[in-house]
């Protein structure tokens, strides 16, 4: 029988992998910037678009296969690792050039970007919290992944997967709101928010 919560999140993920792996799409836009980019720049779209399209795929034929009556998750528990790995990784290398203020946190959002310079700037505010998130998701993967075999207590994986949850929270409150200010590095505290801030006093004439 289909557990229709983990489901309809596997559901989400794919519609978001699928998301981010359409920015690569050959339309006249992407391919003008993408001419207009460094190598470098090519090469780290290219490291973006491809894992995120094999991800939606491979998330996609496990709804399939589950919908015809396959239960488990433990292929959706090794994708959700690899993921959170893949994630980690693009991560570490943007941090030193996002706590120096210079490179793409710079530069502005990259070729083939579809969605507002704002929510950029917020991905990239938010890109060290989002991190901590992630290798809290892989603690608890690992943790779900050892108590199933007996080698860990199941409290060990419930505080993790918490403790995940939270910084998800605090990840996404960093991206709309800048808050908390604290964990985001400094030359970025100043940029646009994403969901502006409407009761601010207006300006004496």
């Amino acid at each position: 029988m289909i557990w229709v919560p983990l489901v309809a999140f596997e559901v989400l993920l794919a519609i978001a992998f699928s998301a981010l792996a359409s920015l690569g799409l050959p339309r006249k836009q992407v391919r003008t910037n993408l001419a207009k980019a460094s190598r470098m720049g090519r090469f780290q779209f290219g490291l973006l678009i491809g894992p995120a399209a094999v991800f939606a795929v491979l998330l996609w034929v496990d709804v399939w296969l589950r919908s015809q009556g396959r239960d488990g998750g433990q292929f959706l528990i090794l994708l959700i690792l690899a993921a959170c790995l893949w994630g980690l990784l693009l991560g570490a290398s943007a941090l030193p050039d996002l706590f120096r203020g210079k490179g793409r946190s710079a530069a502005g959002p990259p070729p083939a970007w579809a969605w507002s310079r704002a929510l950029y700037q917020g991905g990239l505010r938010a890109t060290p919290t989002i991190m901590g998130a992630l290798l809290l998701v892989v603690l608890a993967v690992a943790a779900s992944l050892l108590s199933r075999r007996g080698l860990l207590d199941s409290r060990v994986f419930l505080a993790l997967f918490v403790a995940a949850l939270v910084a998800v929270a605090v990840a996404f409150s960093v991206w709309f709101f800048s808050w908390p200010s604290v964990l985001i590095p400094r030359p970025l505290r100043e940029k646009q928010r994403l969901i502006p801030e409407h009761n601010q006093a207006p300006p004496e004439p």
